[in-house]
């Protein structure tokens, strides 16, 4: 077996190891962090969904008012206002009768791509969060 007693050729090696290394790091970092960002949004546009929920649920649909606080708080939570869908009924729904109650959102999620160069893609994600509950009016 051979051994190389040559001094300094690691010295020469090391710093492209580190910045390959942190180069994959990196890149890996981005992707996970791209991937797991729609499902915070849809986390968070659950959780707006839940109070709201309960109101449509004791007064049958919900006011306009109500509806536009809604948007000013997904807003306040990040969201994109034009990108912002509220489904619900506009006028008192009957007791005992089913009110659907859905809030969609248009993500656009970016991410590297290495056609011929690196570059950011932008694709469209959307998110819907629908319940389904029933009138208590």
């Amino acid at each position: 077996m051979y051994i190389n007693k040559k001094k300094g050729s690691s010295v020469m090696t090391l710093p492209f190891v580190v910045i390959i290394s942190l180069a994959v790091i990196l890149i890996f970092g981005i992707f996970t962090v791209n991937i797991v960002l729609p499902f915070i949004w849809y986390q968070k546009l659950q959780l707006s969904s839940y109070k709201y929920m309960y109101i449509i649920e004791k007064y049958g649909y919900l006011k306009k008012d109500e509806k536009n606080l809604l948007l000013e708080e997904l807003v306040d939570k990040g969201f994109d206002k034009k990108e912002i869908t509220i489904i619900s009924p506009d006028s008192p729904v009957g007791y005992g009768n089913i009110i659907e109650f859905s809030i969609k959102y248009n993500y656009k999620q970016k991410l590297p791509s290495w056609k011929g160069s690196l570059k950011m893609i932008t694709r469209n994600i959307p998110i819907n969060v629908n319940k389904v509950i029933i009138s208590k009016v």
